[in-house]
């Protein structure tokens, strides 16, 4: 299976080696390097930013949208019910190949569609459409500048929506569905025009929000449920031409996913993805894994992502490691899988170059996390461990870590700066608790550095550092028996 994604894709990446780049041990060029990641991760019009994080697209519920009063239509005007096969196949062979198609198609693709946004898309669907012999009588102008967009909605049953924040949306209601059923099973010969363009869009069309880019997944998700093994040959294979499309296809199998017919495909599907050797899919299979695990079968794919996520360990890219990164901020069992996999490295490891490189590994994986670390998500994976597993499988790396002055440095500088930024946001005590953890654990790493983390808490700026240097230094004097000043 493997074989047929590698011959479909290539991995041409602008990257380096975790190994290669500097490393940064002072808090400024921390700083500095987390607000150049920033921009550049949060560029605008970046669509695969937008859908990467799975669990920030949301969802569409119309019924909290309030829905505008009917449009007016003139007497002579027909209107086509495009749910019954009967209308849709009037509709489309009278308007073939022109805006009045266009309309119809797009809002039988998406189920909203910005009033803004309507015109720029018709547009384009119109590129694609496949060209008409001309014919006599009456028929419609491809293009018509002066006709409104009520008339276009008013044939088809249009209706217009306003948003809770007020913008102006048009579809079809609930009968978009069926209506792309019918025009999916009436002509085939449109197929390929709607998927061209489906995938051009996601490419060019610039998604301005978490609703823009979950808007683009339901409309891949309506296309694809049609026939799910033509969506194969005519939706997957052009997505993998190139690795900006990792965010659709992840959230694009975790919309298909809620359509219980469809799991195993979509199982065997990302299985194969995992498998692929010298491939960027087992990106796309890792993000939707990071939701849907650990709700599909352990024993199927648990080895399986243990493998693909073990591999990128092995020789660990810039580009990578901030993907690992993202996995971990939204996904428990990645936080665990990439603990578990880092320890594993070190226990394997046959001589002290290779346990000094996972030491570097998780440095490098730590630095990426704090980059990514806001006051949405202040928790920083691999250090606020939020399960025992995780701090277990750790104490391996963090002794390798302390036992190098160099390393130790770079730890304690990404660990000061980010207990610095946490104090701006709002965390639990929970989180607390378990940055409380991870300093415990640093001592039973590494016991006789229990005074060197003693001083570094007690220059640490800030409240929190504050806190768990009190924390530590009862610690400290507990396992000691020492007194307590008077």
């Amino acid at each position: 299976m493997s074989d047929e994604f590698e011959e479909r894709q290539t991995v041409v990446e602008d990257d380096h080696s975790a190994e290669a780049n500097e490393p940064i041990s002072s808090t400024s060029d921390l700083e500095q390097e987390k607000k150049r990641v920033a921009h550049e991760f949060y560029a605008q019009g970046n669509t695969a930013t937008t859908q990467i994080f799975i669990g920030h697209l949301g969802s569409m519920n119309l019924d909290s949208w309030q829905k505008n009063g009917a449009l007016s239509t003139s007497p002579a005007s027909q209107v086509y019910s495009l749910h019954t096969r009967q209308g849709c196949q009037e509709f489309v062979e009278r308007y073939k190949n022109s805006e009045h198609l266009a309309v119809a198609i797009v809002l039988s693709v998406f189920k909203l569609v910005y009033l803004g946004d309507l015109h720029e898309l018709e547009e384009l669907l119109m590129e694609e459409l496949p060209d008409v012999a001309p014919t006599e009588g009456n028929a419609p102008p491809t293009w018509d500048p002066y006709t409104s967009i009520d008339t276009y909605l008013s044939a088809i049953g249009g209706k217009r929506f306003t948003s809770q924040e007020g913008k102006q949306y048009v579809g079809l209601g609930e009968g978009a569905q069926k209506a792309l059923q019918n025009i999916w099973e009436q002509f085939f010969g449109l197929r390929n025009s709607i998927c061209r363009w489906l995938v051009m869009l996601s490419r060019s069309y610039k998604t301005r929000t978490a609703f823009d880019a979950y808007q683009i997944v339901c409309a891949f998700a309506r296309v694809v449920c049609l026939d799910f093994d033509d969506a194969q040959k005519r939706i997957f294979s052009r997505l993998y031409s190139t690795s900006e499309n990792v965010g659709l296809l992840g959230n694009l199998v975790c919309k298909l996913y809620e359509e219980a017919s469809f799991r195993g495909k979509l199982e065997e599907l990302l299985l194969g993805w995992l498998g692929a050797r010298g491939s960027w899919l087992w990106r796309p299979a890792c993000l939707a894994c990071s939701y849907l695990m650990p709700g599909m079968d352990e024993r199927r794919f648990g080895p399986a992502l243990e493998r693909a996520v073990g591999c990128q360990l092995n020789s660990l890219t810039k580009n990578n490691s901030t993907f690992l990164a993202i996995l971990m901020l939204q996904s428990k069992y990645f936080r665990n899988l990439l603990a578990r996999l880092l320890g594993r490295m070190v226990r394997r490891a046959c001589s002290r170059e290779e346990r000094l490189a996972a030491a570097q590994t998780y440095l490098y994986l730590l630095r990426s996390c704090y980059y990514l670390v806001d006051d949405q998500r202040p928790e920083l994976p691999l250090v606020a461990c939020d399960a025992k597993e995780q701090q277990e499988t750790l104490t391996s790396v963090l002794a390798e870590v302390m036992g190098y002055a160099g390393l130790r440095k770079q730890l304690y500088a990404i660990l000061r700066v980010y207990l610095k930024e946490l104090d701006r946001y709002q965390y639990s005590d929970g989180l607390f608790n378990h940055l409380c953890a991870y300093f415990y654990n640093l001592t039973l790493a590494a016991p006789t550095c229990w005074p060197d983390i003693i001083e570094f808490l007690s220059g640490v700026q800030g409240e929190s550092g504050k806190r768990l240097y009190a924390y530590m230094l009862s610690e400290y004097r507990g396992s000691r028996q020492l007194p307590s000043p008077s």
